[in-house]
């Protein structure tokens, strides 16, 4: 593969400490390659990847068929192998900061032919951990970048926590996040949502 790009940041120190930086890149894909193979959803993927096959050659990968979205599920190896035909593609990410307060970004990659999109988001509140703590993330992959950027599924991640201090060392605790689970068929994953709730006691030292 072959990768060219360019990173820009701004940073705006007028009354305001605010900062921005952007990085954009063309991305030739040979056959077999896929950029970040081992990414943030690589132990689902490595179980279950979406590739567009009809379930005969499904059944040949060793993956399940989707019927309702007429695509396979195979391992990410497998898949790998069936990437035969080059491809172009681009990939940007940007990222925000406000005075310590607030930072938000995400990236997006996207490359010929379906299911090759990808988009991530991230927010966090670093400043008010003294009190209070906030992070979220949200990550979406092997879509169609241009119809399918939000959704919950078997491809998607989301997770979210919070806390809040109470006094002393006590914090209210809440969390959110999908996680897999295996079906007990054919080896397939499905997802789960999960919450907790809870008090924290954190012990100064």
């Amino acid at each position: 593969g072959l990768h060219l790009g360019t990173l820009v940041g701004f940073k705006f120190p007028i009354l305001l400490d605010i900062s921005l930086s952007a990085r954009l890149e063309y991305r030739y894909l040979g056959a077999n390659y896929l950029p970040a193979y081992f990414d943030s959803q690589y132990e689902i993927q490595r179980y279950q990847y979406p590739l567009y096959a009809d379930p005969t050659k499904c059944s040949a990968l060793g993956g399940s068929f989707d019927a309702k979205q007429s695509y396979c599920y195979v391992p990410k190896a497998a898949a790998l192998g069936q990437l035969s035909e080059p491809k172009n593609g681009i990939y940007g990410e940007l990222a925000f900061k406000f005075m310590n307060l607030l930072t938000v970004g995400g990236g997006v990659e996207d490359y010929e032919g379906p299911l090759n999109g990808a988009i991530n988001l991230y927010a966090t509140l670093p400043a008010l951990k003294d009190f209070l703590q906030i992070t979220g993330f949200y990550s979406r992959r092997a879509i169609d970048i241009t119809q399918e950027a939000f959704g919950l599924d078997e491809r998607s991640m989301l997770g979210a926590s919070g806390r809040v201090k109470l006094g002393g060392g006590l914090w209210l605790t809440g969390t959110y996040s999908r996680q897999w689970t295996a079906t007990g068929t054919g080896g397939t994953l499905q997802t789960v949502d999960n919450y907790n709730f809870g008090v924290d006691y954190a012990l100064p030292l």
